[in-house]
């Protein structure tokens, strides 16, 4: 499996194979500053469940409710991308994004959580889609957050 890519909102996404995490770009970043296997990135990110009303359509239908939401908890997450700390979805995905851009990103279950779920919040063999923004690459950041707000976000 590879990962598909689309950047235009005009691109049909109906009926094309879902492989990998698929990324619906809606801000661009600096296209200058991508993240690096092992490198620390900061996100913010809301994750939903892909309606299941809509199995075989549209890979963006999300579900109403999202399961998960850094800015919900208006901390965003703090990680190493690529070494297999995230879903193997996100590692693929984020490596795609520059700084500041934000994208959605449709994340097949084989990529997400597989056949086991997560806990009670994801069943298993669920497609995800998660609303991601790229605001910081180790010490680079889209807002520069002051040291001591972004020492306590990381605790």
């Amino acid at each position: 499996m590879g990962v598909q890519i689309i950047t235009d909102p005009n691109d049909s996404i109906f009926g094309k194979p879902n492989y990998g995490p698929t990324k619906f770009e809606f801000q661009p970043g600096d296209n200058v500053n991508f993240p690096k296997v092992g490198d620390e990135v900061t996100i913010n990110y809301t994750g939903y469940l892909k309606n299941p009303r809509y199995p075989k359509h549209d890979n963006f239908i999300k579900s109403n409710d999202p399961f998960d939401s850094s800015i919900l908890r208006n901390k965003p997450l703090f990680c190493k991308v690529g070494v297999g700390q995230l879903i193997r979805g996100w590692d693929e995905g984020i490596l795609r994004l520059s700084l500041g851009q934000k994208a959605t990103l449709s994340v097949t279950s084989d990529y997400g959580y597989g056949s086991s779920g997560f806990g009670a919040v994801i069943p298993p063999n669920s497609d995800l889609i998660f609303d991601v923004e790229l605001i910081g690459i180790n010490d680079l950041f889209i807002n520069p957050p002051s040291s001591t707000s972004s020492e306590q976000q990381k605790q």
